[in-house]
């Protein structure tokens, strides 16, 4: 659950924030520079799945854009 006042983005970049600086081992921070490609690829698609809903809904036009 995230801290009062915080959303569950600020939750995230928090934790984002919070990779490498701990380390100068070459290995843990190839590790982290992995997972955090992962994640990008994860974000990437959930942002191309709601780009769809909106996209089906015709949320643009909706929202006034043409």
């Amino acid at each position: 659950m995230c801290s009062p006042g915080r959303t569950a983005w600020d939750e995230v970049l928090a934790g984002l924030a919070a990779l490498g600086p701990g380390t100068t081992n070459a290995v843990e921070l190839l590790g982290q520079v992995h997972e955090l490609a992962g994640f990008i690829d994860r974000a990437q698609g959930e942002l191309a799945r709601l780009t769809g809903v909106l996209d089906a809904v015709d949320g643009v036009a909706e929202a006034g854009y043409s």
